[in-house]
């Protein structure tokens, strides 16, 4: 199978040339590597310039500075980014992928992701758990639910991505996608590399800082359709994680502003069809617990 990759990246000369030897590395190499410099003004451009020089397959796509937005995520530009350079791929390949530029992939990833999508014909979105380094220096797997894909690392089947994409550059795009690509029949899928997970150098929900991470986090939920009780649970369990209470506030307020503001959102239908899947959720993890229960009671008496 063919793979093309594409890293969107931005002022990222601290991590992009640690990511790009872990691409160079790879035992099964990308056919197409597509590196979209978002208006960087640090030396990013440079080291992605010198990585094209050195590999065939690659080439870079600069885009013109812009003037410093308030928040560059809410704005969507990477994902503008990332399907205006899929649009102008010069072959079909079978695999597409998106990739930020703050990883460390292992050598044998990609070989993984091609695997995967051989052996399964209904894998139509996948991509590997990913770790980050905690204070006290040990690695930690970032936790989601199994058929979530994190938005830094998406393979998609090429014809899973033809049919869910284009989508709007919204928040929580990374949600909305998979959810369309169940209900076009697509499996989504996360899964544990065998050559471990891949090193996220950024803390999630950190870019320009952690609060705000909680405040975009938030506002997301509303721009894609979360069910408010659900919201609410979600902002509750954050006062288990530091900073309690402020980050808890955070986190609601980028969804009371969202609201307030009435700032995009995605199309009813694709509201409408994460939250049905929020709720299913809720009923099957309630029925189980219920079940589990009663099968105790049972065993008991």
């Amino acid at each position: 199978m063919t793979m093309a990759v594409v890293v969107t990246f931005r002022d990222e000369e601290r991590c992009l040339p640690r990511f790009l030897a872990s691409l160079a590395a790879q035992t099964a190499p990308p056919e197409s590597v597509v590196l979209v410099d978002d208006g960087s003004t640090d030396a990013s451009a440079q080291i992605a310039a010198d990585f094209v020089r050195r590999h065939p397959g690659a080439r870079l796509v600069r885009r013109p500075p812009r003037a410093r937005e308030r928040d560059r995520l809410v704005a969507g530009s990477v994902w503008s980014s990332f399907q205006e350079a899929v649009a102008t791929l010069e072959h079909d390949h079978d695999v597409v992928a998106k990739l930020d530029a703050d990883l460390v992939l292992p050598p044998e990833l990609l070989a993984e992701i091609t695997a995967a999508f051989a052996a399964d014909p209904r894998l139509g979105l996948t991509g590997p758990y990913l770790s980050e380094r905690a204070a006290d220096g040990t690695l930690q797997r970032i936790r989601w639910r199994p058929e979530h894909v994190a938005g830094a690392t998406k393979f998609y089947r090429r014809r899973c991505y033809d049919d869910v994409h284009p989508l709007p550059p919204l928040l929580n795009l990374d949600m909305v996608d998979e959810v369309k690509a169940r209900s076009r029949g697509w499996r989504t899928a996360s899964f544990a590399a065998a050559g471990g997970d891949p090193l996220h150098l950024r803390a999630e929900a950190t870019h320009d800082g952690l609060l705000r991470g909680l405040r975009r986090r938030g506002a997301a939920e509303y721009v894609s359709g979360g069910h408010p009780l659900l919201v609410l649970y979600m902002g509750l369990q954050r006062v288990a994680r530091p900073p309690r209470i402020v980050g808890t506030l955070h986190y609601f307020a980028g969804w009371l502003s969202a609201a307030a503001r009435r700032v995009p959102r995605f199309d009813a239908d694709l509201r409408e069809l994460r939250r049905r899947e929020q709720l299913l959720r809720v009923r099957e993890r309630v029925a189980g617990r219920f079940g589990r229960t009663r099968r105790v009671t049972r065993t008991g008496a």
